[in-house]
């Protein structure tokens, strides 16, 4: 199932159609999904979605990425990181990079260098030490 809802994420053209997947079916979510509804939604466009249901997909997969972070391998993590540095992105949620911090160094030994690369780069990006 968690492919499917997978495939139906980075299909959405639109922050709208992201939010629908968000509100429709979060408590489904794994790790994988968290990262990529994220991803996909800080980086589509938001011209037709409201900002207060824009604003309430992001706490939503906030709030579910810190209720499955022990889910969160490396890959998630680099990604998750990786996007909310490249778009500037300010957590409404004040423990989602802590904890993202913490699992970092928990997984640390399964990181690729991509994912290296791309967690290295988002501290530098956000200003942060690594843990």
């Amino acid at each position: 199932m968690n492919i499917v809802i997978n495939q139906d994420i980075q299909a959405c053209t639109t922050a709208g159609e992201v939010c629908a997947i968000v509100f429709g079916r979060a408590a489904e979510l794994n790790a994988v999904n968290i990262a990529t509804g994220l991803r996909k939604l800080l980086q589509a466009p938001r011209a037709r979605v409201a900002e207060a249901d824009f604003q309430h997909a992001m706490r939503r997969l906030e709030d579910e990425a810190l209720r499955n972070m022990k889910e969160f391998g490396a890959r998630e993590i680099a990604n998750t990181l990786h996007i909310i540095a490249k778009k500037r992105y300010r957590p409404a949620n004040a423990s989602l990079l802590p904890s993202l911090e913490n699992r970092t160094a928990e997984a640390a030994n399964h990181f690729n260098p991509q994912d290296v690369a791309n967690t290295l780069w988002a501290y530098a990006t956000m200003g942060r030490t690594p843990p």
